[in-house]
């Protein structure tokens, strides 16, 4: 596999010359891994799985992203490599669309992943086929292989817009995200998060051992869970029930480029040369004809008693001890152990220590990931949720929660990395914000103070969280070893967490939080001359200024704290506006100035922060 381009972290002037590079040549951007619409990344993406219900803040993809280097128009019914019958769109992303299609051969559903025709896309969906090809051969009696996304084959087709790579992927139900969403404020059951991770660490532990890959970029949105015929039928009725009603299908089932194709063809006269549907077409038919009685089967009285258990199957979102099957998705960032190709990856969330350090990386960077995930589903919000201020800079907030958290790195790991001498001095002493500022909380203390967790529990999830997140790669357990840790065996309790003190501490909460945002409405104006008085009269110094706002805002806002808070955004929060009574405001700090490119890639996230997360994927 050849060497790939590092991730993009491309100015908004960029990204124009890049749109220009498209319109004359096949160049798509200057990455090889541009990210998805839907995802605020700091490592680049290439699209590999997108939101079955196209939860990427959009239903559609930009019509003006249909052009040379850009997407091939499908649409229903189209037959492709004479087997597979495009029955709905699944999502979109910035490297392709994904749709739903029944394969003739197979008598079965796939997900048809078709890459955008630049010709960076279709260079690095070539690695991912070839990463995804390794990942099914490495050992193909290891049963833990099935924790990984599957691909059946991969072909080429032209279009009018160029040369597109399709990707023949199996196809995935909703995401870790969208489970946690469903689940609430309090995160999953512990017992079904511990399942969760186990079954995760099993598909790491194949990667990294028997595949020699690192997935790179690990969270709740790559991590999927499986679905079977039953689920992907009512996929594809969902879609059938508009033409047998002779309804037109919601735009979320189709292209942009048929959704507005009186609008396109005024803008592009290339519209024209779209390949009609086959329709008479003798393997199109039979291939329809064999979609219409897969469909019939299902509705029969005997798939309909064979089916019942399913219909009650356990559900991870609410359920205590349910055990799913899952997939791990999106290998297009993945590398191998022996041969790396970026610092630059990761999830900001997700991040690992060494990678903010700009040190080297082993496949425990997964681990690191995986310990913040599994922090998450069990509580619904994140471990670590670093955000930039006035003067600090995201990555020395994402460093400082580490150090409330886990404690400060050792001397030696402090001063090793490109970007070290952002962050600690020579002696290995955190430099950008006073120690003071830091409130240490152990992540067992933090269970059981804010999440009102019983002792046994906390301490045993906060030591298995710990070891996940261990500063040094060399010295932090490796997946196959975490699957033996203490975590996974022995019984957890089903009323694990206080209930009742939970509800009583987000009600103080709330009543803090309102308490406050009323005492700042009164103060507004006096506030406002205090400035005033201050910048006319310049009695203090910049320095002396941060002092004296640190301080006062530790006093009033967390006295029992410090100025610095470990404010948590809930996982849920689009959707669940209340679990913000969890999160604590974050006074300023002192800091220095960091222009780190993952930084630059965050300014880029941060942008379009509002359609982060998606629904489901598809692998």
């Amino acid at each position: 596999m050849g060497d790939k381009a590092t991730p993009s972290t491309k100015t908004d002037e960029e990204d124009k010359n890049d749109a220009s590079e498209d319109e004359s040549q096949d160049s798509g951007s200057n990455s090889s891994r541009d990210s998805d619409s839907e995802n605020d990344s700091g490592s680049s993406r290439s699209g590999s799985t997108v939101s079955t219900f196209s939860g990427s803040g959009s239903e559609q993809e930009d019509l003006r992203d249909y052009k040379r280097g850009g997407y091939h128009p499908l649409k229903p019914k189209d037959f492709l490599n004479n087997r597979y019958l495009i029955i709905r769109k699944l999502g979109w992303g910035h490297f392709s669309t994904v749709w739903m299609a029944f394969d003739q051969v197979d008598q079965d559903f796939k997900a048809l992943k078709v890459v955008r025709s630049a010709t960076t896309y279709t260079e690095t969906a070539r690695d991912e086929i070839e990463l995804l090809q390794h990942a099914a051969k490495a050992d193909p009696n290891d049963p833990c292989k099935e924790r990984i996304v599957h691909m059946y084959e991969s072909f080429e087709l032209d279009g009018p817009f160029g040369h597109h790579v399709v990707l023949v992927m199996e196809i995935t139900g909703p995401s870790l995200f969208s489970v946690g969403r469903r689940a609430g404020s309090n995160g999953l059951k512990l017992s079904t998060s511990r399942n969760i991770t186990k079954r995760v660490l099993e598909g790491l532990a194949y990667l990294h051992d028997k595949a020699k890959m690192i997935h790179t970029d690990l969270k709740p949105e790559n991590i999927a869970l499986a679905i079977g015929i039953k689920e992907k039928t009512e996929m594809a009725k969902e879609a059938l029930k508009f033409s047998n009603e002779n309804l037109p299908m919601p735009k979320s089932m189709v292209s942009a480029f048929h959704f507005s194709k009186e609008n396109l063809e005024n803008l592009n006269p290339k519209a024209a040369l779209l390949t009609p549907s086959p329709k008479g077409d003798a393997s199109a038919a039979a291939a329809a004809e064999s979609f219409s009685s897969v469909l019939d089967a299902s509705q029969s009285p005997t798939a309909a008693t064979t089916s019942t258990s399913s219909d009650s199957a356990p559900d991870p979102a609410k359920d205590y001890d349910c055990d799913p099957l899952i997939k791990i998705v999106d290998m297009g960032n993945a590398c191998w152990t022996y041969k790396k190709f970026t610092n630059d990856i990761q999830t900001r969330e997700y991040r690992a220590f060494e990678i903010l350090m700009g040190a080297e990386f082993s496949a425990n960077v997964d681990v690191w990931s995986l310990g913040c995930i599994a922090f998450e589903l069990a509580t619904g919000d994140y471990l670590f949720n670093p955000r930039h201020g006035e003067d600090y800079a995201t990555d020395e907030d994402h460093i400082a929660q580490m150090i409330e958290r886990l404690g400060s790195p050792s001397r030696k790991l402090a001063t090793r990395g490109k970007y070290c001498h952002k962050f600690f001095n020579r002696r290995g002493q955190f430099k950008c914000f006073d120690p003071a500022d830091l409130y240490s909380q152990s992540i067992e203390k933090l269970l059981i103070e804010e999440y009102k967790w019983k002792k046994e529990e906390a301490k045993i999830f906060g030591q298995f969280i710990e070891s996940c997140l261990i500063y040094d790669p060399a010295l932090r357990p490796s997946a196959a070893t975490l699957l033996n840790h203490p975590f996974f065996s022995g019984g957890l309790r089903e009323d694990y967490i206080d209930l009742e003190a939970l509800a009583k501490y987000k009600e103080k909460d709330k009543k803090k939080a309102g308490n406050e945002n009323e005492a700042g409405d009164r103060n507004t104006e006096e506030g406002k001359k205090a400035k005033e008085l201050s910048e006319d009269k310049a009695v203090l110094s910049p320095s002396s200024k941060e002092t004296q706002q640190a301080a006062s805002s530790h006093a009033e806002l967390h006295p029992e704290a410090s100025s610095r808070d470990t404010a948590k955004l809930p996982l849920a929060a689009q959707t669940l506006p209340d679990l913000q009574s969890l999160s604590i405001a974050k006074p300023q700090g002192a800091s220095m100035q960091n222009t780190a490119s993952l930084n630059q890639l965050d300014n880029v996230k941060e942008k379009a922060e509002e359609p982060r997360r998606t629904a489901s994927f598809v692998g």
